[in-house]
């Protein structure tokens, strides 16, 4: 079984929690719900995270309901994702996008960053 790595830093994600006062959010598709808890739980950033959302694999996209969800719960949302599925769900729900390219798509069109950590070193 793959198991997610630890890519994000967690001294930039408080450096930029502290700085922009800003929430981090998860929202992840995957087919088991239960272990991709467990190893979040594990990643040393976890505790900095305010919401997180596994969503089980679906036809469509799940993630477009998700982003205007918390369109309306939050003022401004940028969505960091991995995927051209992640770069349309934000299209079609209206909130910003930044591609990190950690997945196995290049976002043409789209800005990006190789990894979360030159996402953030950039807003910070």
């Amino acid at each position: 079984m793959k198991y997610d790595i630890e890519i994000a830093s967690k001294k930039l994600l408080t450096h930029a929690q502290e700085k922009a006062n800003c929430l981090f959010i998860v929202l992840s598709l995957r087919s088991n719900i239960s272990l991709a808890r467990e190893q979040f739980a594990c990643f040393s950033f976890a505790s900095l995270f305010d919401e997180v959302f596994f969503i089980p694999h679906s036809s469509g996209n799940p993630k477009v309901d998700y982003l205007c969800n918390l369109k309306k719960k939050y003022q401004n949302i940028m969505f960091v994702g991995d995927s051209i599925n992640d770069a349309t769900a934000a299209t079609q729900a209206a909130v910003g996008f930044s591609g990190v390219l950690t997945g196995f798509y290049a976002f043409n069109g789209y800005e990006s960053f190789p990894d979360i950590n030159h996402f953030l070193l950039k807003y910070i």
